[in-house]
């Protein structure tokens, strides 16, 4: 039976493509979870139309994430923390916290895996992080100075 994958399924596919699968895989599992439609002429022609609009549009975001990436290499993010008067921070300058910046910065969402840290940073100075996105490597530093 052809039926027309509505989200992506591993081992089967991707959404918008169209699959032959079992009548059983599609009756019982595929249609009841709203995963997959009956491939119909009409269907498919709609299928083909979105995924070149989707084609389109992840063309469109790789380009800007590239264009993003190409701006935070080597870009100075800066951070104004609270620490001791021998540099040791009071609370440590995380992932999440760089993304956060990043996000503010340059408009770029990124999620928690993009951000490389062996540890969370907890001393003042100038750190360099590797961010990771969309097929592309940048080298960021990170300035922590003491908060007055």
């Amino acid at each position: 039976m052809k039926v027309i994958l509505k989200k992506d399924i591993p081992n089967v596919g991707q959404a918008g493509q169209v699959k032959e699968v079992s009548e059983g895989y599609a009756r019982n599992y595929l249609f009841p979870r709203q995963l997959a439609a009956v491939a119909t002429p009409e269907a498919i022609k709609r299928a083909e139309r979105q995924q070149s609009q989707r084609m389109v549009t992840d063309q469109k975001r790789h380009q800007q994430d590239k264009e993003a990436i190409g701006q935070l290499n080597n870009a100075v993010l800066e951070f104004h923390e609270p620490a001791t008067n021998e540099g040791h921070l009071f609370a440590s300058v995380k992932a999440s916290t760089i993304i956060e910046s990043i996000h503010r910065r340059f408009g770029l969402r990124l999620d928690e895996t993009a951000v490389k840290l062996e540890q969370p940073i907890k001393r003042t100075g100038r750190h360099t992080v590797t961010i990771k996105h969309g097929g592309q490597t940048a080298q960021c530093i990170i300035d922590i100075q003491t908060k007055s």
